[in-house]
């Protein structure tokens, strides 16, 4: 998986439909309107590679589907 920032991410993210509804310190909640989904992404420059993995599983967003989307 590829080194990302949070902003990078958050910006993939919502070309999947999820949009930011709150900051809780350095997290950010990201909610999927259709789905209902929650998914949390730490406000960090570069988010390591299981955390990614994480956020993918929340998202339930496949590693391929997602690196289809990195440029």
């Amino acid at each position: 998986m590829p080194l990302l920032s949070a902003l990078e991410i958050i910006k993939i993210l919502a070309s999947f439909g999820y949009k930011p509804v709150r900051q809780t310190g350095s997290y950010i909640h990201l909610l999927h309107p259709e789905t209902n989904r929650l998914v949390t992404v730490p406000n960090h420059p570069e988010i390591a590679s299981g955390t990614l993995l994480s956020i993918l599983k929340q998202a339930d967003i496949g590693k391929d589907e997602f690196q289809k989307h990195v440029k």
